[in-house]
């Protein structure tokens, strides 16, 4: 299941960011979030819960980074991860917890950001993430 959240929200001062990709198995979560960051001036979210559907964004559309939730139920993201990597699209991993240290190790490139964030920090990360080269 994929859904999209477009720009502007009301009072966002819309940029030019190209779509990022959210993938979060949980439904409202990953609405609110993905309207959290339209207010930081994405003007295109493309949402994922599973690791097939972003998967699917990613080889369909121009995603320019992502912020991918660690665990997706009974598996990690870890496959969407590869593909982002591969493609050399810049991400952070979101999580409860910090990334296992195998995560880590095998995608170095990677951000980190620890549920519950703040405005700040997710706007901060998705700075990051806009000039950051994997």
């Amino acid at each position: 299941m994929q859904d999209t959240i477009e720009g502007p929200v009301h009072g966002a001062a819309p940029q030019d960011r190209g779509r990022v990709l959210l993938l979060e198995d949980d439904p409202l979560l990953a609405k609110c979030f993905g309207q959290l960051l339209v207010t930081l001036g994405v003007a295109d979210v493309a949402i994922a819960h599973t690791n097939a559907a972003a998967i699917d964004i990613i080889e369909g559309s121009g995603i320019v980074a992502a912020f991918v939730d660690v665990s997706l139920g009974l598996e990690t993201s870890a496959k969407t991860a590869h593909a982002l990597t591969r493609r050399g699209i810049p991400f952070a991993f979101v999580s409860g917890r910090p990334p296992s240290d195998a995560l880590t190790r095998s995608f170095p490139q990677a951000l980190s950001l620890t549920k519950p964030a703040r405005k700040a920090r997710i706007e901060e990360v998705l700075g990051l993430l806009e000039y950051r080269k994997p």
